[in-house]
């Protein structure tokens, strides 16, 4: 593991290399943050009728358990 590696040569933890590396990040692509603040969630989509009766649910997935 790379960052493993870099943290061993720098004598520092994996946790502050990741926080570096973040740090840079946000650094190069101060952008990005601003632009997720408008996101939301796709609308859902009509995907047909269940093809079970909702009563045999629970039937169904003990079968897919082994139970």
């Amino acid at each position: 593991m790379q960052i493993k590696n870099i943290a061993e040569k720098e004598e520092t933890s994996m946790a502050d290399i990741i926080r570096r590396a973040s740090e840079y990040f946000i650094a190069l692509y101060p952008e990005y943050m601003n632009s997720q603040t408008n996101w939301t969630p796709p609308s859902p989509e009509d995907l047909g009728p269940f093809l079970i009766d909702d009563t045999q649910w629970r039937l169904l997935a003990n079968e897919r358990e082994g139970l």
